[in-house]
């Protein structure tokens, strides 16, 4: 009777490693994304008042919208990164936990920013959240490519570095622009979204035209 190979046992092993880091990261992802309502304060109030209080959920839930957008795009950069693992280690686990808990850590400092319009302290804490989020999963694409944990297509690509740099510039110029005005900050967000769609369209345009 024929017996199964020696490195099945490993292989399902490493298969069930990778199982707990997507389900506990997937998790994290959507408690966070799910708290995020939570700096929208719906209004109770007179019938006379209402249309001044909806004119007050202007800045929450722009706030909601931009770290909806930020929780979305890094899953999506955490999901390819995931989707091209062979394996993970103890390092690479306690890596990611360590990212999952600024990950999580987003509710906060988006309902300072809800709470606290125009002033520079909320927007310089949330802007260094998103950094040390871009930040960090950075560090965790290169661990996996070093340490050999992932297949043959690296993990950090041009697509990811594209998105990577545009939140570093975005984020990172909002800091400064916050010390002067924090109510144009805000603004200087949008280049995470810009930038990279800038780029796809010019190497569309280079492709269709070469």
């Amino acid at each position: 009777m024929a017996t199964a190979p020696e490195h099945l046992p490993h292989e399902r092993e490493r298969g069930r490693q990778l199982d707990r880091v997507n389900a506990f990261s997937d998790g994290v992802f959507s408690i966070a994304a799910t708290l995020l309502v939570l700096s929208i304060d719906i209004p109770s109030g007179p019938n006379s008042a209402l249309p001044d209080e909806l004119r007050r959920l202007e800045r929450p839930l722009s706030s909601y919208f931009i770290s909806f957008a930020v929780v979305s795009l890094y899953w999506m950069i955490h999901h390819r990164l995931l989707g091209r693992l062979r394996a993970s280690d103890h390092t690479f686990a306690v890596l990611n936990l360590v990212f999952l808990s600024f990950v999580a850590l987003l509710p906060a400092p988006t309902l300072l920013l809800s709470r606290y319009d125009n002033a520079t302290a909320p927007v310089v804490i949330y802007a260094l959240n998103v950094l040390i989020l871009a930040g960090l999963i950075r560090v965790l694409a290169h661990y996996a490519d070093a340490s050999g944990l992932t297949d043959a297509r690296p993990v950090d690509d041009g697509k990811t570095r594209f998105e990577h740099d545009a939140v570093f510039i975005a984020f990172g110029l909002s800091i400064p622009v916050a010390v002067i005005d924090p109510g144009d900050a805000s603004w200087c967000w949008l280049l995470a979204a810009i930038i990279p769609l800038t780029g796809r369209l010019v190497r569309r345009v280079r492709r269709d035209s070469g």
